[in-house]
């Protein structure tokens, strides 16, 4: 499997990953993935699979200091 990321300049990247993550081999991957991309300034958007939208990862998000914006967020 690969996790990819687009950025509003059309750059892209690609990442190997394992076939099945959990909240911390997610997080592995968008260290290894937002590294060099990841600014004050960015915006970092996913799906709600289990491991994008743990309390582990929204932590992590938030130690990275990104705007989290999840797609399909419902309004209840």
């Amino acid at each position: 499997m690969v996790w990819g990321a687009i950025k509003g300049d059309g750059s892209r990247m690609l990442i190997r990953c394992p076939i099945r993550l959990d909240s911390i081999s997610y997080q592995a991957v968008l260290d290894e993935g937002l590294r060099d991309i990841l600014s004050e300034a960015s915006i970092f958007m996913q799906d709600r699979a289990p491991c994008h939208r743990s309390r582990s990862t929204a932590r992590y998000l938030g130690r990275k200091k990104s705007v989290f914006s999840a797609i399909g967020r419902r309004n209840h």
